[in-house]
């Protein structure tokens, strides 16, 4: 994908005309002997195709194991397996559990999860090794065993199977490619360990946030953050509510000094981190605010993850203690650094104790390093490549856990160019600080939601860089406050992104070709040749206007008659009309694949039709421009897109577009 960085103003102008040549969409083996991660030897893929088969003629003689007590997602992935099986063979495997079972490796099975059989054979994975989505495919004698480190991860090993015998994949909302009519399946000597490169993940649009299944289908686990007193993101104040501890008719709870301090707000809306100073208000605030964590841990013994985030403004505290330490150490973030090492510190005492010994677990207190608190208290040297801090209190205790969320990046541009050095310098020095670090990156217009933005050509590296810098939740911040459909190339992004938090070094060229071979069917080309002329002209705009990418390039407005000439647009718009033709064929011997491929290409026209409205329509007729809106109308309910603008739903907009 990098080739886009390197061409010529010359060759990015003549590339408009050309459309891209397509590569095989199946890039894995049929036979595997080498490592597919050299720098992690508990991730490999073996596969040697025997003479015997897991179906042959149409039928089959393998039965699906689930444990007697099989959890929900291990009960899922059996439905999974089975159903989509059946799909692409007309063969229903049965479903059967451990029970009664005696293994001989002459019968034919295959186990799903922590099957008694599986126990026995020692293939239950630990997440010590595998982490929490990975998983195990082993063939003995003619059984196959798959087994997660977490119910999940045996999920995620079925898709996987799936993906080797009848080239399952997953792309979008409902959305899947696999073989057909498959008569013939060789049995395989499997011997597969999968270990993500991202511990946890997620692309975040809202409507893959409804529940679990559409993030499960792409086999990638957002993290299990668990809330405290309510909150979930942008927490902190949820530790010690102002309804509690600022009411001034409470005067035996009341707690002022608890509140930010800062010129012209009256209200606080986030938490002081020194309690002004006083060191015995200080030592009840940790005590307090610990005690709601604990409470959290209490209530729910698998809660292990939380979050401690300053709420989501600007507004900091400058009381005369905090500005002390933020001038001692240039950064703000310091205060809450040393507030939640010491909070946290009391929650692992309490679990040493009798009172807290059943509670005891592993857990960790995130927070967003967010606007001025992106910068950590450290200094970074690039000439050097070394972290200088004033003292070793800024260091992290193994329980925090900073997600560097840089706004004002440029997420166009490589994550080692000039414009994101503060972003580079801030997981650097983060990193330095913190035993696990988060990232939480920016892949939409906030402002513009239909405005497609172009991340594509420095994701890949994005990925890389953080899987270098060891972090331990992905999260990448798509439309998050859209719940029906997203235009702008977001179904490829998001389909990217997954396989990227699972392998940074997948080849982005061959799952490109795949998505829309699959996705477009028989107008993939036309497609394909739209996307990449998109590309070639947004990269042609970044070089040639100054305003058009750079920092904060999510927030820009690109609705411009520069940018977007109106043959373009035109062109573009033919292209759509053009791919709906030439699909047209599916409607008779394929309906439901036709209609979720039209509203895929129907879909990818919506942001096209809004920019042509939007950037020309003082200069059309009056029945063009009727016209124009009528249709995008249309188009916008047709596709359920709910929001404009994050803040805003599209029944704003649709009130102009109809009024």
């Amino acid at each position: 994908m990098k080739n886009f960085k390197k061409m010529t103003l010359s060759l990015l102008l003549a590339s408009m005309t050309l459309s891209a040549v397509g590569c095989t969409p199946n890039q894995k083996d049929s036979s595997v002997e080498d490592s597919v991660n050299t720098d992690n030897s508990l991730r490999y893929e073996k596969i040697e195709e025997t003479n015997k088969y897991l179906l042959q003629r149409g039928k089959s003689d393998y039965k699906v194991v689930l444990p007697a007590q099989a959890e929900a997602k291990e009960a899922l992935a059996a439905n999974e397996l089975v159903s989509l099986f059946a799909e692409a063979t007309n063969e229903e495997l049965q479903t059967v559990t451990d029970e009664n079972i005696a293994f001989n490796e002459n019968d034919k099975y295959i186990f799903l999860g922590d099957t008694a059989v599986t126990v026995a054979q020692g293939l239950v994975p630990t997440q010590e090794k595998l982490g929490t989505g990975g998983y195990i495919i082993k063939t003995v004698g003619n059984s196959i065993f798959i087994t997660g480190t977490k119910q999940t991860g045996t999920l995620y090993g079925v898709y996987k199977f799936l993906d080797y015998i009848l080239d399952y994949d997953y792309y979008y909302v409902d959305l899947y490619g696999m073989d057909k009519g498959v008569a013939d399946i060789k049995l395989c000597n499997y011997d597969v360990s999968f270990v993500p490169d991202f511990k946890y993940g997620m692309i975040c649009y809202g409507f893959l946030n409804n529940g679990s299944a559409e993030t499960d289908r792409y086999s990638v686990e957002a993290a299990p953050s668990s809330p405290v007193n309510g909150g979930v993101g942008h927490a902190s104040m949820y530790y010690l509510p102002k309804s509690k501890y600022l009411n001034e008719n409470d005067p035996d709870n009341y707690h002022r000094e608890w509140y930010m301090e800062q010129a012209g707000v009256e209200e606080p809306t986030q938490l002081c981190f020194t309690a002004h100073g006083d060191p015995e208000s200080y030592k009840l605030m940790v005590e307090t605010a610990a005690q709601s964590l604990k409470n959290e841990m209490i209530k729910d013994p698998d809660a292990y993850m939380f979050d401690c985030s300053m709420t989501d403004d600007h507004n900091w505290c400058r009381c005369a203690a905090c500005t002390t330490e933020i001038e001692k150490y240039n950064a703000d973030s310091v205060v809450q650094v040393k507030f939640l090492n010491d909070m946290t510190q009391n929650v692992e005492d309490w679990m040493e104790t009798e009172e807290g010994a059943p509670y005891k677990r592993e857990f960790y207190v995130g927070f967003y390093a967010y606007y001025s608190l992106v910068k950590a208290p450290a200094e970074y040297d690039k000439a050097t490549d070394k972290v200088t801090v004033v003292d070793d209190s800024v260091f992290l205790n193994k329980h925090v856990v900073p997600q560097i969320a840089e706004l004002f990046a440029d997420y166009m541009s490589s994550i080692y160019s000039d414009q994101n050095y503060d972003m580079y310098a801030s997981f650097k020095s983060w990193g330095y600080l913190a035993e696990n670090i988060d990232s939480y990156f920016y892949c939409s217009r906030y402002h513009d939601y239909l405005a497609p933005l172009n991340t594509f050509n420095d994701m890949q590296e994005l990925y890389q860089f953080s899987k270098e810098q060891g972090i331990f939740n992905m999260y990448n911040l798509g439309s998050g406050a859209e719940y029906g459909w997203s235009t702008g190339w977001s179904a490829l992004r998001i389909y990217l992104a997954n396989k990227l938090t699972l392998d940074v070094n997948i080849d982005m060229e061959a799952y490109t070709d795949k998505f829309f071979e699959e996705v477009y069917q028989d107008s993939w080309k036309t497609m394909r040749k739209f996307y990449d002329e998109w590309r070639y002209l947004d990269e042609l705009n970044s070089v040639k206007f100054p305003g058009y990418a750079g920092k904060s390039s999510h927030y820009k407005d690109i609705k411009k008659a520069e940018y977007f000439p109106k043959p373009v647009l035109d062109r573009w718009l033919g292209y759509i009309e053009t791919s709906l033709a030439q699909i047209e064929p599916l409607k008779t011997y394929d309906p439901d694949l036709y209609a979720r491929t039209y509203k895929m290409i129907v879909g990818e026209g919506v942001w096209l039709k809004y920019f042509k409205y939007e950037i020309y329509k003082v200069s059309m007729s009056n029945e063009e421009m009727t016209k124009l809106k009528k249709e995008l109308a249309a188009d916008l309910r047709f596709m359920g897109i709910t929001h404009w603008i994050e803040a805003s739903t599209i029944d704003v907009y649709l009130e102009q577009l109809e009024g």
